[in-house]
């Protein structure tokens, strides 16, 4: 048979084992111990109970006929059944999860032939296994008259899913969307808006570190078709504590108004190498208005000397849905600046551009720039008002007039102009031609006397 289908054969018949992480109780007489355990899908409650006593220093499991391959509980911390008379006997019993949040027995291999430990399979995700010690009464024909008390249910949850989100804020533009939480939920914002996720885990076990933890958001095909990410770098929790990380989303001033999907992604594994995951979904909407402007940036100097020109560079943004003439306007009143510029701004579209304020030689002190923008027909303006200190307290004032570090804001934050020195040079005396070369000159004579003599007694001689 050709090796290649062979390898398929067996690939196709032969089931892939798969993770699954399985909830664990046993109850000692009242004495709980519950976790969570790492099993591979067909592995046995036997298997599933031995990792949980190799992983847990407070229970001792000893199990019997294990040899024989019929591996049975045969006590834990030393408690072990015997028979107590009248058909009773107290031993330890075994329960798996039923659908109505309550344990049910395992089924029955066969009619009347229980199912023990080494049989049942692990094979369903959020499973639960249990075990407790309890007494149980048999009828004369060994049917069972009482069963043993079943040990109190504990949710798969409770057990398996201990990498937990207390709480997510939402803010947009810094004011919080109450519309959204750590359940998910829906967030409102436009274009150039800043989205900010606060989110707050927990780690539920009191016993385990949970380590390895990502945070990652997507906001999906937002940006022209492309998604815009965020991550928190991997962090861990110590058992019983919590962390909060932040995540960030700039919209961008191109969205398209529509609904997008934005998804939270957390993910963790404990030293046991038990996985945790978390998904969240948020809907953010993008809603634009007919007529709307904003100044993305502005950029200027800082610091601005008397009699020098300062650079001012402004952003601004047509975020609504309509095309735009504008009437920029750049003012103040004490400085006599006063420039304007008409500009059309189409939708979606960003105005850009630097301009040269001329400042008075005899003023100094802080001063308010108003930049604004009057727009649809003059019903509408967009203003912000920044700050530029003027510093005259130099004798080289009226020569400077350069642009040092720059000062980058956005939205309404304040901002100063600032420029730069210009190193000057020392002036010296400039000596005259015959002065600076003078020793040349009378040394080139001197060689010229001579070899013009030189020349005479060769002709003399030759005649």
């Amino acid at each position: 048979m050709n090796k290649k289908i062979l390898v398929f054969l067996i690939l196709v018949l032969i089931p892939s084992a798969f993770a699954l992480n399985t909830g664990v109780i046993v109850d000692i007489g009242g004495d709980v111990h519950e976790g969570c355990v790492l099993m591979e899908s067909g592995d046995s409650a036997y298997d599933l109970l031995k990792e949980f006593d190799d992983q847990n220093d407070e229970i001792d499991i000893d199990f019997d006929g294990v040899i024989t391959n019929t591996p049975f509980l045969k006590s834990v911390n030393g408690l072990e059944g015997k028979s107590l008379g009248d058909n009773k006997f107290s031993g330890w019993n075994f329960w798996i999860s039923g659908n109505d949040n309550s344990f049910d027995d395992p089924p029955e291999i066969a009619p009347e032939w229980g199912m023990g430990i080494g049989d049942y399979k692990i094979e369903k995700e959020n499973d639960i296994i249990a075990v407790n010690f309890g007494i149980t009464e048999f009828n004369s024909d060994w049917t069972v008259k009482n069963m043993a008390d079943k040990p109190d249910f504990i949710k798969y949850s409770k057990l398996c899913e201990l990498l937990n989100v207390k709480d997510i804020k939402v803010y947009v533009d810094g004011k919080k969307e109450n519309s959204a939480d750590e359940d998910g939920g829906k967030i409102d914002a436009v274009p150039g808006s800043k989205i900010k996720l606060k989110i707050d885990i927990e780690n539920l076990d009191d016993n385990i570190d949970i380590e390895e933890i990502t945070v990652e958001g997507t906001l999906e095909d937002i940006d022209i078709g492309l998604d815009l990410e965020d991550e928190a770098d991997e962090f861990k929790i110590n058992s019983g504590k919590n962390k909060d990380v932040s995540l960030e989303f700039n919209i961008p001033l191109a969205a398209e108004e529509d609904d997008y999907d934005l998804t939270l992604e957390i993910e963790g594994e404990n030293e046991f190498n038990v996985p945790y995951s978390i998904s969240t979904n948020f809907e953010v909407e993008i809603k634009k208005e007919k007529h709307n402007l904003i100044f993305d940036e502005i950029t200027s100097d800082n610091n601005i000397l008397c009699n020098s020109q300062a650079q001012l560079k402004i952003k601004l943004a047509n975020i609504g849905k309509e095309k735009e003439n504008i009437e920029l306007t750049i003012l103040n009143e004490e400085l006599k600046i006063n420039t304007k510029e008409n500009i059309i701004l189409n939708i979606g579209k960003t105005f850009e551009k630097t301009y040269s304020l001329q400042i008075p030689k005899d003023k100094s002190g802080t001063f308010p720039i108003i930049i604004s923008a009057a727009y649809n027909n003059g019903n509408d303006n967009e203003a912000i008002t920044k700050e530029i200190n003027v510093n005259c307290h130099s004798e080289l004032s009226a020569k400077v007039s350069t642009k040092n570090n720059q000062n980058k804001i956005t939205g309404a934050s304040t901002f100063a102009l600032q420029t730069e020195q210009i190193k000057t040079e020392p002036v010296t005396d400039k000596k005259s031609f015959f002065e600076e070369y003078k020793l040349i000159l009378i040394l080139a004579g001197f060689n010229l006397i001579m070899l013009s003599a030189l020349i005479s007694l060769i002709i003399k001689f030759l005649v």
